[in-house]
């Protein structure tokens, strides 16, 4: 299992692609959490709050790993048997991804010690090209979440990482560093 961590805009779900095209089975947890949000976010708070809210209401503080690891297993149900390994997308902060180790250890899921990856991008560059993704975005709400994200903890996982690809440069670089990882 590895668990592909980066900032906002660093490469991971580009990096996910790829990956799912050798053969990985590929969880990115955003869309899953943007879907939660979306459909139970009553009372219009940023997704930060909400899940601090949901952590209250069920007296949990992994809630969110929590949610996760139980659509995991949904994905996994529905067909995800026949791939080569499990690459989770997004996680910013270790006590996430301990938590997830911890609940998939003597799974199907964690054969071996989990690796983290960790895809490093100049904040300027992702910043660039969080600006053409996300066209109605700002550039204030780019710093806002690369805050969070230092808050949470991203750069415990910088630092803890197994393998740290470098995505300053072009898309074969990229494809260079991704094959010499995940091909040997």
């Amino acid at each position: 299992m590895f668990f592909l961590c980066g900032h906002r805009s660093s490469g991971k779900s580009i990096t996910g692609k790829i990956l799912e095209n050798k053969g990985y089975w590929v969880f990115d947890v955003g869309p899953f959490i943007r879907k939660y949000y979306k459909k139970n976010n009553t009372e219009n708070l940023s997704l930060t709050d909400f899940i601090k809210k949901k952590e209250l209401e069920n007296k949990n503080p992994d809630w969110m790993p929590d949610f996760l690891r139980h659509e995991l297993n949904k994905q996994y149900e529905r067909g995800c048997k026949d791939k080569k390994d499990l690459v989770i997308i997004g996680f910013r902060s270790m006590n996430d991804i301990n938590f997830f180790e911890k609940k998939l250890q003597k799974t199907i899921f964690l054969k071996e010690q989990s690796k983290i990856i960790f895809i490093e991008t100049e904040l300027q560059l992702a910043l660039k090209r969080f600006l053409d993704r996300e066209k109605n975005n700002k550039e204030k709400h780019f710093w806002e979440q690369i805050n969070y994200e230092k808050k949470w903890g991203i750069e415990k996982i910088k630092e803890r990482a197994d393998v740290t690809i470098d995505n300053n440069s072009s898309m074969n670089n990229l494809l260079e560093e991704i094959d010499h990882y995940f091909d040997n």
